[in-house]
């Protein structure tokens, strides 16, 4: 058992786990694959671990910038991008070397006849991918280190330590330029993605459309490919509601209060006693049927079984009940940092972004409700 920063995964005891290697994987599961048809995550670490074992960076100068090989060239830019095999990360010059595919007027363009429509396509995924970044970095007042070692500079705009509104701006139609060019050459990446649904949410929140906007009508095929996942997704929402709707109790975990929702049945286990199916309660933990069970024991016997009213809870000893604690709720124990159990999901309410739904197999469902009542106390101490 290997464990990352944010993941746990099942990895060969002898697999080499190189600097930056998780950097990597994660801008070439963002760039270089359709949305929900990347391989899976252990897969893509062993995949990168053994080409990385295989080649230098050094190694691949020679056939990708001196041969023209442009599979080559895009691994050079995701190694400088990452910094995995190199001295450090290097994003200027990542966007120097994946500009060899996009770019004929390049100093070191690779041959037209030798990019492929797919190596075009996860080039400029890979410059939106960047591109997205540095405006988040401008917005930011993120300084990005400009390599004066390339030739003429090559003045590309890059953040400074100031914010800079106009230029996060210009670097996200940049982003949306090269994206826009992804989905025509056929792949529509996270990263594509990423950068279309950002546009759209930021000209929601001020009043733009920016499918009508001069500066960003003319992307139709980004449009179109976000307008295509935004239907899909509302599908799959559709779906799910519908299983949920079938068997309510199934899905949600039945202690008042603690909101984790699994996305399939068998995330959350269910009462073993006599009640019947049909409202039998399901529980995301031990800790919550134990914390329900005094409430539910009345009711865990088939239905002709039970009284005709339920009992009146108890309230003998309860305090005062504190309806403006704002206090923020204390951390759970930190969990194993092996854990990893079905696929949980909460809905927080973000302040300035509505409700965000998170989901995780590697946090506890502790932990999950955590986050959800932090969120909650500090849009009330904050009043957002």
């Amino acid at each position: 058992m290997r464990t990352l920063s944010h993941v746990t995964l099942q990895l060969p005891s002898d697999m080499p786990i190189y600097k930056n290697q998780e950097v990597l994987v994660r801008i070439r599961n963002a760039a270089l694959y359709n949305g929900g048809h990347a391989p899976n995550l252990r897969d893509q670490y062993i995949e990168c671990s053994n080409n990385l074992s295989r080649t230098s960076l050094s190694s691949l100068f020679k056939p990708g910038i001196d041969e023209g090989d442009g599979e080559k060239v895009l691994e050079i830019g995701l190694r400088y991008y990452s910094g995995c095999s190199a001295t450090r990360a290097n994003i200027h010059r990542a966007i120097f070397v994946w500009e060899m595919i996009t770019n004929p007027e390049h100093e070191f363009a690779i041959p037209p006849a030798r990019v492929s429509r797919s190596l075009l396509a996860r080039a400029y995924s890979c410059l939106s991918h960047a591109y997205f970044e540095l405006h988040q970095y401008a917005c930011k007042g993120k300084a990005v280190e400009r390599d004066h070692t390339l030739p003429q500079f090559q003045h590309h705009p890059l953040p400074t330590c100031t914010p800079n509104p106009d230029l996060a701006n210009d670097l996200l139609y940049v982003s949306a330029l090269y994206a826009n060019g992804s989905v025509q050459q056929g792949l529509v990446s996270p990263a594509v993605l990423s950068t279309a649904f950002l546009i759209l949410s930021l000209g929601k929140r001020d009043g733009v459309d920016p499918k009508r906007s001069v500066r960003f009508r003319g992307l139709t095929y980004l449009w179109r490919a976000a307008e295509a996942r935004a239907k899909e997704y509302e599908r799959e929402q559709r779906k799910q509601a519908a299983k949920v709707a079938k068997a309510p109790n199934a899905y949600l975990c039945a202690t008042p209060g603690c909101g984790i929702a699994g996305n399939q049945k068998k995330a959350l286990r269910k009462c073993g006693g006599p009640c019947p199916k049909a409202r039998k309660p399901h529980y995301c933990s031990i800790e919550c049927q134990k914390k329900d069970w005094n409430s539910h024991k009345p009711y865990c016997m088939p239905d002709d079984e039970l009284a005709a009213c339920p009992p009146e809870p108890r309230m003998d000893d309860a305090p005062q009940l504190n309806a403006d604690d704002n206090a923020i709720p204390i951390p759970p124990e930190i969990p194993d940092p092996y854990y990893e159990g079905p696929l949980r999901a909460i809905e927080i309410d973000v302040p300035g972004q509505g409700r965000v739904r998170l989901e995780s197999r590697n946090l506890t469902p502790a932990v999950l409700r955590w986050m959800r009542d932090a969120a909650v106390a500090r849009s009330h101490m904050t009043g957002r």
